[in-house]
């Protein structure tokens, strides 16, 4: 699923488990409920997603691109809160 586009879409309550998604476009969608779990998310682009829930110690996402203010939600993994 290497650079696969789900530019726009909404997602809602969809799961990738144990996938590469290298290079994926999740720019502009609606991620709520959806699961990442154990995913390769390195050069994807989260740009303008909203609703997303992804720990990154168990995602690689080094070189996704994530926009602020829901790029926040990467630290919930760490018990951290933004004030």
């Amino acid at each position: 699923m290497k650079k696969s586009s789900y530019n726009g879409s909404k997602l809602k309550d969809s799961h990738f488990t144990n996938t590469t998604l290298k290079g994926a476009d999740f720019s502009g969608v609606d991620l709520l409920g959806t699961v990442f779990h154990n995913c390769g998310l390195c050069h994807a682009d989260f740009s303008s997603s909203t609703q997303y829930d992804i720990d990154p110690r168990t995602n690689k996402i080094t070189t996704a691109k994530f926009s602020f203010p829901e790029a926040a939600g990467l630290l919930r993994a760490f018990d951290i809160s933004l004030v």
